[in-house]
């Protein structure tokens, strides 16, 4: 390795500039985007208690009967998926209580071959399903989180540079009680 070679300060100077601009993008990118997903969910949280005041209901969402955690077995990663309940679902926990001597187990799976008696034939399934509160909710999207920023050029620089994606958009849902 050289030393003192014509050049060789300007061409370190110049890498280590680009090397600092790169950093510096990229937490103008981090910055923009978590400044566009708060506004995103301020948005939806006013128009969810919009919704709520004036009792329009808008989606009140579906029962989760399971959650996935998705190919990489962790869960609470973005690869995690609900799994709605259904109108059977409703018969499988009104079977859940099934004991004629007062006592109960805890039950493994979410199949129908563990009840054997139901201690209450008679007690009919949907008000066992009532909706614990009455919701509306509010989804608020941003198709270009950058562009909003109006930084459409590190849009491009970054999809030209790590992302393979053409564009990403946040999104964000709220539910709130009607009033």
């Amino acid at each position: 390795m050289r030393n003192s070679e014509k050049g060789q300060a300007i061409t370190e100077l110049l890498a280590s500039v680009v090397a600092i601009m790169a950093v510096f993008l990229g937490l103008l990118f981090i910055s923009a985007l978590g400044i566009e997903n708060i506004q995103c969910m301020i948005n939806a949280r006013a128009n969810a208690d919009t919704n709520a005041a004036n009792g329009l209901i808008d989606d009140s969402g579906n029962p989760i009967r399971e959650w996935s955690a998705g190919d990489d077995g962790l869960h609470f990663t973005a690869d995690d998926s609900s799994t709605a309940s259904d109108a059977d679902a409703f018969a499988i926990v009104a079977n859940e209580m099934s004991s004629t001597d007062g006592s109960f187990s805890l039950i493994s799976g979410l199949n129908n071959d563990y009840v054997i008696y139901n201690f209450v034939a008679s007690l009919p399934v949907t008000p066992l399903f009532l909706n614990a509160a009455n919701l509306t909710s509010s989804t608020e999207t941003q198709a270009d989180p950058l562009g909003a920023r109006q930084l459409g050029d590190l849009k491009g620089a970054f999809r030209s540079l790590i992302l393979n994606e053409p564009d990403f958009a946040i999104s964000q849902t709220v539910y709130m009680p009607i009033q």
